[in-house]
């Protein structure tokens, strides 16, 4: 009966000890995800303030002469960035930019049984 009980018990241990390392494996992958979900964020965010610099500093148009000077910024930094991600932000802020700008001013159609009150409305 000692030998089973032991048995049973080097069975359970392996078994507790292969769980821990699977959930070991698994806790660091998640850990290495959200890490390259942090850094791939802030590298978005970078460009982005740089896009807006660029834009500032250099003025309406010139497109070239800005992804020049967003990308020497981004490599004294050390950092390479796929010119893609530059247009993107570029895209993303231009479209922010346009939805914040009002639109053109339309009056709205009057109803058709409208009837001006006294005081004019």
């Amino acid at each position: 009966m000692d030998g089973v009980l032991e048995f049973v018990k080097e069975v359970v241990g392996t078994i507790g000890a292969a769980l821990v390392i699977a959930l070991l494996g698994y806790a660091l992958a998640w850990a290495k995800a959200q890490l390259a979900r942090l850094q791939n964020d802030r590298l978005r965010e970078l460009v982005g303030k740089l896009v807006q610099a660029a834009e500032q500093k250099l003025g309406a148009g010139g497109g070239k002469a800005k992804y020049a000077w967003v990308a020497a910024r981004l490599r004294e930094r050390g950092i390479i960035v796929d010119p893609a991600d530059i247009e993107a932000e570029v895209y993303w802020i231009s479209r922010a930019l346009d939805r914040a700008l009002p639109g053109p001013a339309v009056a709205a159609p009057e109803p058709d049984n409208y009837e001006p009150t006294e005081d004019g409305v």
